[in-house]
């Protein structure tokens, strides 16, 4: 049988089918989306809080230091009221003073002897520095209470070059609290929400305290104190970090050690018997000391738990082998 036409037909589908595969490849290449590098831009600014308390009819002047750790970029700046978001010290921004500004307080901002001013376009290199140079000026018909901002930096899509590639906006800011009192005098007023731990726990855990306190008062404020911990081992205190709470918020507090933020409590080692806790802090101008004691007592759990089920499963197997005993000398009686 002659095969040489099939061999010659398949010799004539090779080229074809690479033609198709070039094909096909030239049309994803095309299809799919390029890819490109991201710009990279790190800011920072210091400092990154500002707090004061001013008369109306005053003003005040803050520098701030802008950063630029990435690459080149055009910015601009705003200032933007912010409330509390959740207990952990995170803040909701609000709307630019230009969009939203029940309290007039546009005209309360603006920089001096900063080349720019407040909206105004400017560039920064990498690794380059300025300084910017706030004025807060307090009108004499202010209300008196608490004021809280952010002073943002924002990018501008302007500052991306044609090879730089494509960046995300990027924010930094620092926020701004301001109380506005005509003596200086400020009324504040914490209150204890909540002061907590397990009241029974496992010799060979840790305990964790929780504290949480609220602002009643009309002016932020900083609680400063510690907790007591006094046990059959000895007393421990723990600091607390002195975080701002603000009016009308309650917000959850850590501890301080070393200058490093910790959650307040003891480590875990083998604890045993009560612990006595006591929280004890003050805050600024206010002559009250705030105080809660709450008791633990640390227990073997597993331990008693491993013993209790070792005793239950051998308590079982004498039932179970005394059984068939009993059953045969009860027979054997009978017989």
């Amino acid at each position: 049988m002659d095969t040489r036409p099939i061999q010659k037909s398949i010799k004539n589908k090779k080229p074809i089918s690479s033609i198709i595969v070039i094909i096909l490849v030239c049309v994803l290449s095309l299809a799919l989306p390029k890819v490109t590098h991201a710009q990279s831009v790190s800011l920072s600014i210091t400092p990154p809080i500002f707090e004061a308390v001013i008369k109306p009819n005053e003003e005040i002047t803050q520098t701030y230091t802008l950063t630029n750790n990435g690459n080149e970029s055009i910015f601009t700046s705003q200032v933007v009221p912010f409330s509390a978001l959740d207990e952990y010290g995170n803040v909701s921004l609000g709307k630019g003073l230009s969009d939203y500004d029940p309290y007039n307080t546009k005209y309360w901002f603006s920089f001096v002897q900063s080349q720019v001013d407040l909206s105004q376009k400017f560039h920064l290199a990498k690794g380059e520095s300025r300084n910017f140079n706030l004025k807060i000026k307090i009108p004499d018909d202010a209300s008196l209470g608490d004021y809280y901002f952010t002073l943002l930096f924002i990018t501008q899509p302007e500052g991306i070059g044609v090879n730089t590639g494509t960046v995300a906006q990027v924010k930094v800011g620092s926020n701004i609290l301001l109380t506005i009192s005509k003596d200086g005098q400020v009324y504040r007023q914490a209150k204890v929400e909540e002061f907590s731990a397990p009241k029974i726990i496992d010799s060979f855990s840790a305990i964790l305290y929780k504290v949480r306190i609220a602002n009643e008062g009309t002016s932020f404020f900083k609680p400063q104190g510690q907790i007591e911990i006094s046990s059959w081992f000895g007393k421990k205190t723990l600091t607390l970090a002195p975080l701002n709470v603000i009016v009308g918020s309650t917000r959850e507090l850590t501890c301080i050690k070393n200058e490093q933020i910790l959650p307040c409590g003891i480590a875990k080692s083998f604890l045993i018997g009560p612990y006595k806790a006591r929280l004890n802090f003050k805050i600024e101008g206010v002559a009250k000391e705030y105080q809660k004691t709450i008791t633990q007592v640390a227990i073997p759990l597993y331990p008693i738990f491993a013993l209790g089920l070792c005793f239950f499963i051998f308590s079982v197997s004498l039932k179970l082998k005394r059984g068939p005993i009993n059953k045969n000398k009860a027979r054997s009686d009978k017989l």
